[in-house]
């Protein structure tokens, strides 16, 4: 419920004291606070405080155009604000609204309840009067403590505010205040204080994108904004900034841990007053230094400021600082740097990234531990100290190599932070926490302290944060923008990749074991969103995107993974520039029946592999002279025939057999090499009716499905010669033609096509051919070609649809009425699946892409009479209702039919998961789309009335998806608005009135 007019949403404003005399509400039906949507800004910016969340759970609640459909939110109540989310899940809300807005919270009916603002009421419903008056009176004790301390402001003081285009949504009203950016739908909107979410701003980064855009990166989403010209870009990209630095507003912990005289200088270079500390290897750092620490990734240097929310300096954070300080630290980090190593503050920032990489990513100036390469004796002695307050041999444990993760031997404390928690030592399990995931140069680092550690060293376990896309099962053909990637935190233990929220979490969103995965395929850069972007395959079927805009860290992850996941045995071919990776089946020409597995890559046009027992193979793609699927694997027939052979020798008998020279002057290229050595051999060696015989028990040891092609092509090709006098194609002119193109021979040796000679000459007795069911096949190619020298003998390449039907039906005489409707159609009898074509539609162009399965056929349209009914009375043009609906195929080739939300408008067909769903997860342009009626018997179609939906993509191929109804009435009202709309509502013409 909004309000156009602002006065009301502005209260009276009159009588500051009016709070006063509100007393502490109880449990009752309804209490009504004052509006203080008209209390003017503060002048002075006040230091903000946590929000403490007072009650969360799930609520359902209605929509804001007032629909009835109780929609399920998970909604969270702090001390300043109310939010509802689409699920736990979300980091960032769908609405959020302050308690200072809040004027009423009454009950309505047993379960439901309602939040007054003065430009909205919202009504949620909970499933019992219990839960329901416990929401109601934890809202209404925050409104009473907002009021009881004063704090009655709507807006908090702001650095600038404005509207800012978001990509992938239109112009929102957005606000950047001291510690916060609030974003809002309109300027009405952010008077009234009701906003869209906020966006904490202490752990947030602004980054410079365009002349006018610009990019708010969060760890758990980047927001990409766009500005009306550069000069306001330049505004707003300062005013977040200031926003970013004023979050980081306390100074008690800089004075704090100044108290010690080391931390008063940088551990690195010495400048005095850092104000930024490295919090997993207890340094305090100064700016220039924390900027190259960060470039080291937070799996080696977690980089947090000094002047960082109080929050995030606990108690124990700051004592372990006390307690060691810089020079204790660097007791162990620069216990053996040289001195002209050192850094001053007036260093260069590449001599601060080559010494602060050595002196932490490579530990190069480290006190070795005397435990230092043993793993066994290192996780002993930290499970030893850590009953002990010696912090600095902890570190310098854990820094040399001890597993923090290590097994204590103690069932009831199994971990060393829960070790170092029953023992009372809180510093030491803080330490263990913040280096729970960080990265311990490896031992071989001390023989090669002149080295930067390759890759390969710690390749098997590797952490860092990337961004991700949801897993999948279809290919992704499309470009993912940097809105549908998140961040995840992904650690690489040798066989298992894990992915989590953030680096804080112990329990991983999803994780892969190495023995899973399939393939590793590196996209060009700029594909998706983020510049640089790598997929995983698994076995299971399942697709993860993940990418970056750093290229160095990317290509970093990619070669760890690669490394993982592929044996010692094939690892030279990790090492190449590769575009794709993985294992594949495969078979030589000396075993094609059982496949082998082995591990290729793709780098160009060269295909690397390692074969079983360690054989190398390289192939250069451009010299390849087929590629092709073996005969077992090919798509077949109900007669286990491969479709090509039928689909081929299905044509050439409708339409080819009275050419002249068929087969002589152009040949096909398939394969029957079973039986190419034993041919040869016996093809002279016995007489005719032995030969017969012979081929006979040849055949019988041949697989079936090699057997059933070899049949269905000599049957082919014994129906050809059956008309020799018109196609000139003799039993002989057909075997010198088959015979090298089925033996893949030169054509010098002639006993191939004597072979394919007597085939076809003894048909019948080596295939054991019921005679009555061959005559019957002449027959009909007979009928067929007598049907072809009386039809329509040319089809002018501009006759329409209504225009063929009329020259048929004047052709087979048949006499039309009002009642009757004609159409002509597309069928395909295989399938089942029929389309009515549009009567202007041109014709030639659908013949000359018909193929075997597939025919025009005119005949009565028994369902145009209802479209054209159902058309008369619709008014809206556009149509939407829940389907069942199923995709052709996954990565794995299963589906199955699932409940989606469809809506059909004038320009798209729009696919939602739910009915209560903002975002389409499919949409395709209605022009684009072939429409038929009728599904797939082999798919198990739920009910009987269904459409298949064919659409053709960029690389000029069809996608199929289908659509099952409940009625066959819901079916013909959805196929006439398709009609319709495609047609811009000329689904049938008036002139052919007399052809119903």
């Amino acid at each position: 419920m909004y309000s156009d007019s602002m006065s009301s949403i502005c209260g009276d404003s009159s009588n500051p004291d009016r709070c006063s005399n509100i007393s502490r509400p109880s449990i009752s039906d309804s209490i009504s606070l004052f509006s203080a949507g008209s209390v003017a800004l503060q002048e002075e910016d006040p230091i903000p405080h946590a929000s403490t969340v007072i009650k969360m759970g799930w609520l359902e609640k209605t929509p804001p155009q007032g629909s009835l459909i109780f929609q399920r939110r998970w909604v969270r109540l702090d001390t300043d604000y109310l939010k509802y989310f689409k699920n736990d899940k979300m980091i960032f809300s769908k609405r959020i609204i302050p308690i200072t807005t809040i004027i009423n919270v009454a009950r309505v009916g047993e379960q439901r309840f309602e939040v007054v603002t003065p430009n909205r009421i919202l009504l949620f419903r909970v499933e019992s009067k219990l839960k329901r008056n416990e929401w109601i009176m934890a809202l209404q004790g925050t409104m009473w403590d907002q009021r009881q301390c004063g704090d009655i402001t709507i807006h908090p003081p702001s650095h600038m505010q404005g509207l800012l285009e978001l990509q992938g949504h239109s112009k929102i009203y957005t606000v950047a205040c001291i510690d916060k950016v609030f974003l809002y739908r309109n300027a009405e909107e952010f008077q009234a204080g009701i906003g869209i979410t906020s966006i904490e701003m202490n752990m947030s980064a602004v980054k410079d994108t365009d002349r006018r855009a610009f990019e708010l990166i969060t760890p758990y989403k980047t927001f990409r904004f766009i500005a009306e010209s550069g000069e306001a870009k330049e505004e707003w990209v300062e005013a977040m900034r200031s926003s970013i630095n004023e979050s980081f507003s306390s100074h008690e912990v800089a004075k704090k841990i100044w108290s010690v005289e080391s931390n008063r200088f940088c551990a690195d270079c010495g400048k005095a007053q850092p104000k930024w500390a490295a919090i997993n290897l207890c340094v305090v750092i100064c700016e220039p230094c924390a900027v190259e620490h960060r470039h080291l990734g937070s799996n080696i240097s977690k980089v947090q400021s000094l002047e960082a929310d109080k929050k995030v300096w606990t108690d124990e954070f700051i004592q372990l600082f006390l307690l060691l300080g810089n020079e204790q630290a660097n007791v162990f980090w620069a216990a053996n740097m040289p001195p002209g190593n050192a850094l001053s503050p007036s260093s260069t920032s590449e001599d601060r990234e080559s010494f602060i990489s050595a002196k932490y990513q490579e530990g190069r100036y480290r006190c070795y531990h005397q435990h230092f390469g043993h793993q066994e004796e290192l996780n002993n002695a930290l499970c030893m100290n850590l009953q002990t307050n010696d912090v600095l041999e902890t570190l310098c444990l854990v820094f040399c190599g001890a597993d923090v993760h290590c097994d204590t031997g103690c069932s009831a404390f199994p971990t060393p932070i829960s070790l170092a928690e029953s023992y009372n030592q809180a510093l030491q399990a803080e330490f263990l926490r913040q280096n729970q995931n960080t990265y311990i140069p490896s031992p071989e680092l001390r023989h090669h302290v002149g080295k930067a550690p390759d890759i390969g060293t710690a390749s098997i376990t590797r952490r860092g944060y990337l961004f991700k896309t949801g897993s999948m099962t279809k290919p992704i053909t499309t470009r993912r923008a940097k809105e549908e990637f998140s961040q995840r935190w992904c650690t690489l233990n040798y066989d298992k990749f894990s992915y989590y929220a953030n680096e804080k979490n112990s329990s991983p969103n999803g994780e892969l074991k190495m023995k899973e995965l399939a393939c590793l395929a590196v996209n060009p850069p700029e594909k998706h969103g983020y510049a640089h972007t790598f997929e995983i395959y698994s076995t299971s079927g399942r697709l993860y995107l993940f990418g970056a805009d750093d290229l160095l860290s990317v290509q970093e992850w990619i070669k760890s993974i690669a490394k993982a996941f592929i044996p010692l045995s094939a690892g030279d071919i990790v090492c190449m520039d590769f575009e794709r990776i993985g294992k594949l089946c495969y078979r030589d020409e000396l075993n094609v029946r059982d496949p082998q597995v082995g591990y290729f890559s793709l780098a160009g046009t060269m295909l690397h592999g390692s074969l079983e027992g360690g054989e190398r193979m390289d192939i250069d793609l451009r010299k390849l002279n087929e590629l092709c699927n073996i005969l077992s694997q090919q798509q077949l027939t109900h007669l286990n025939v491969p479709v090509i052979v039928d689909c081929c020798s299905g044509y050439i008998a409708k339409y080819g057999l009275t050419l002249e020279g068929i087969y002589r002057k152009s040949g096909v290229n398939s394969s029957i090499t079973t039986l190419l050595e034993v041919f040869r051999q016996d093809a002279r060696r016995v007489e005719v009716s032995q030969r017969a015989v012979q081929y006979q028990s040849l055949l019988s040891s041949m697989p079936p499905l090699n057997k059933a092609t070899l049949q269905a092509l000599i049957n082919h090709l014994h129906c050809i010669q059956h008309f020799e006098d018109i196609n000139q194609m003799s039993q002989y002119n057909l075997a010198i033609v088959f015979g090298p193109t089925q033996f893949q021979t030169d054509g010098r040796d002639s006993r191939a096509s004597q072979v394919v000679e007597e085939l076809i000459g003894q048909y019948v007795t080596i295939f054991s051919v019921n005679e009555q069911e061959l005559q019957k096949q002449l027959e009909e190619i007979r009928l067929i070609m007598k049907l072809q020298g009386k039809g329509v003998k040319q089809i002018p390449d501009n006759m329409t649809a209504a225009e063929l039907v009329v020259k048929i039906l004047a052709q087979c005489k048949i006499s039309l009425n009002e009642q009757e409707c004609w159409s002509c159609f597309e069928m395909n009898e295989r399938e089942g699946t029929e389309r009515s074509l549009h009567y202007q539609e041109k014709v030639l162009p659908i013949i000359h892409s018909l193929g075997t399965e597939k025919i025009l056929l005119v005949k009565r349209n028994f369902t145009m009479k209802a479209m054209l009914s159902y058309l008369g009375k619709e008014t809206k043009g556009w149509r939407s209702g829940v389907m069942k609906f199923r995709e052709e195929r996954t990565l794995l080739g299963r589906g199955s039919f699932h409940d989606r939300f469809f809506v059909l408008s004038d320009s798209s067909l729009r696919l939602f998961k739910e009915v209560q769903s903002i975002r389409p997860e499919r949409e395709w342009p209605v022009k684009s789309l072939k429409v038929y009626e009728g599904i797939k018997a082999r798919l198990g179609p739920p009910t009987r009335w269904g459409m298949t939906i064919v659409s053709e993509d960029d690389r000029k191929q069809n996608q199929r998806w289908y659509m099952c109804f409940e009625t066959q009435i819901d079916m013909i009202e959805w196929m006439a608005t398709f009609m319709s709309i495609q047609h811009k509502g000329n689904v049938w013409p008036e002139e052919y009135t007399q052809v119903e």
